[in-house]
């Protein structure tokens, strides 16, 4: 009894050291954890009012969150790259760096995650529904794409917001996937900054006003009257700035910021 006791110690002690030899010995490759910049914007919003706060959640379609870089296939079959991560699930990764970038234009008091409980806040909410790299034989690359969509609750109202961004790169490798991603990251952050300056009036005019630009009469979807419009350029992009609405008579009824007579300096 003694003895079998003994062989079978021996046996398992053999296993264990041949386990532990084949882990470090092991050919697969090692795993690599990859890092997006946040877009920063070089432009700040020059503000004189009340700022305020925003709250930022970002949640993803199924099959989307994960730390892993996905691929979508031919079939519609969704994969993952070996041995690469993001350093956190993608939806949490993406909204520390969206707000990086929101706080960058200083417009806000405080940029903050996940659901807020005090009713002066901005809520921003968006959803991953696209993320992967687009993999088809037929075709002549692969391309990175990403696609959000939510709303934003400002100024008592709630409006849409939609973005997407695709990258062609040259080939499948780790590297230039990644720049892919990079560079679909900071389109997607440059349109939620000029989309939260047309849905929030984000933005003073006394930013950079274009030459020659007029306030004038726009249809609105949302809205039974017209909005009062006059376009800036901010950050590199061109956005409406809503003045305040027009009546039949085609004169202004209010101002939600100023005058366009006394809006500059």
């Amino acid at each position: 009894m003694l003895r079998t006791i003994k062989s079978m110690s021996v046996l398992v002690l053999s296993f264990g050291i041949a386990s532990c030899a084949g882990l470090l010995d092991s050919n697969q490759p090692a795993e690599k954890i990859y890092w997006l910049d946040p877009y920063i914007v070089q432009q700040a919003t020059v503000f004189d009012g009340a700022q305020s706060s925003l709250a930022v959640s970002v949640s993803a379609a199924p099959g989307l969150d994960t730390d892993r870089l996905l691929i979508l296939g031919p079939g519609a079959r969704l994969n993952h790259y070996a041995a690469a991560r993001w350093p956190d699930h993608f939806p949490e990764v993406l909204e520390s760096l969206l707000r990086t970038t929101l706080e960058s234009t200083e417009r806000y008091s405080r940029v903050t995650a996940g659901a807020t409980s005090r009713p002066t806040d901005w809520v921003l909410d968006l959803e991953v529904r696209e993320l992967y790299t687009l993999t088809n034989p037929s075709e002549n690359a692969p391309m990175v794409r990403m696609v959000l969509s939510g709303y934003v609750s400002c100024l008592d109202s709630d409006y849409a917001i939609a973005m997407q961004a695709n990258a062609g790169i040259d080939d499948d490798r780790l590297s230039e996937i990644v720049a892919g991603y990079q560079h679909v990251l900071r389109e997607i952050s440059r349109q939620l900054v000029a989309q939260l300056a047309e849905s929030c009036n984000v933005i003073n005019p006394v930013t950079s006003r274009l030459t020659g630009a007029n306030p004038f009469k726009l249809p609105s979807p949302s809205l039974q009257e017209p909005r009062f419009y006059e376009f800036f350029q901010y950050d590199g992009l061109v956005v409406p700035l809503i003045l305040g609405t027009i009546d039949e008579r085609n004169r202004p009824t209010s101002s939600r910021i100023t005058s366009s007579s006394s809006a500059y300096c």
